[in-house]
C-alpha cells in the first residue's frame, strides 16, 4: 500500500519542516489498520526519522509538548485508553495513557 503525507510544517519551532507520513493496511497493521511515521528535514536537507516517532496507531498531535518544543503524540487505534508518547530530547517515549484527555484508570 502507499504511504501519503499527512501533514507538513515546523512541529517544534525550530524552523525546518516534519512531515506526518501514513500507510493505511489491514495486512500490515491489524485492526487499526493504520501505520505512521514522523519525519523531519534538519539544515542538513536529508529526511529522516524522528526516533521513537513510528509504529501501529493513528498519530494525533496534542497542544502539551515535551523537551524541544516537540507536540505529544496520542496514538490511537481499537479500544478507549491510549499511549501519549512524549519527547525526552532523544526520541519520544511512552509518557502516558489517556482517553479523550483524561488518565486511563
Amino acid at each position: 500500500m502507499p504511504a501519503s503525507v499527512e501533514s507538513i510544517g515546523d512541529l517544534n519551532g525550530d524552523g525546518q519542516p516534519e512531515a506526518l507520513v501514513n500507510q493505511d493496511s489491514t495486512f500490515c497493521y491489524g485492526a487499526t489498520g493504520s501505520g505512521f511515521q514522523l519525519m523531519t528535514k534538519p539544515a542538513s536537507g536529508q529526511w529522516a526519522k524522528v526516533p521513537g516517532a513510528g509504529g501501529q496507531g493513528i498519530a494525533t498531535f496534542l497542544k502539551t509538548k515535551g523537551t524541544a518544543g516537540w507536540p505529544d503524540l496520542e496514538i490511537g487505534g481499537p479500544g478507549f485508553c491510549f499511549p501519549v508518547w512524549r519527547f525526552d530530547g532523544k526520541a519520544y517515549v511512552l509518557n502516558r495513557q489517556e482517553y479523550e484527555g483524561k488518565a486511563c484508570k
